[in-house]
């Protein structure tokens, strides 16, 4: 119900049923409140700082992808299983989005976020878990395999496959 934001004599003028947009007040000439819409081209200075700009969010993520192996290689532990694919392509990762266009890269900075935020998570209880003496294999292995295939999505989303 959008009344709850008005008080009460707004909300005799205005029915229940009634969308958002058309409560909303509208300036004198009938049309509704907008923002304007005035767009302007950058400036050369915003123009020449976008490569560098790029440079270190490419820097940025590969630090990030590089912390979330190593994360990983302790859930491996925990999991019982080899090491082999803890790698995991983080050269060809780099390499990958350094020549990805903005919207793919911010997706791909979207993606390892996500990834970290389960990692976090995961490692945590599992490491609590394994202090308590008790043994983490299987939620580590179902860890281990969730952060495999998020990493092999976004290894396809950043090669264009």
């Amino acid at each position: 119900m959008i009344t709850a934001g008005l008080s009460i004599g707004q909300r005799s003028k205005y029915p229940a049923s009634l969308a958002i947009w058309q409560v909303m007040p509208r300036n004198d000439r009938g049309a509704m409140n907008a923002y304007s819409s005035d767009f302007h081209q950058p400036s050369g200075e915003a123009v020449n700082r976008a490569p560098v700009l790029a440079a270190q969010m490419t820097a940025s993520m590969s630090m990030r992808w590089a912390a979330l192996h190593d994360a990983a290689g302790a859930v491996a532990a925990l999991a019982k299983c080899p090491l082999e694919s803890a790698s995991h392509g983080s050269q060809e990762f780099s390499a990958m989005i350094a020549d990805a266009p903005c919207w793919k890269a911010k997706m791909l900075s979207n993606g390892l976020e996500d990834i970290a935020a389960v990692m976090q998570a995961g490692l945590t209880a599992l490491l609590t878990v394994n202090a308590e003496g008790r043994d983490p294999a299987a939620a580590a292995l179902a860890l281990w395999n969730e952060f495999e295939h998020s990493c092999d999505a976004l290894l396809e989303l950043a090669s264009d496959r």
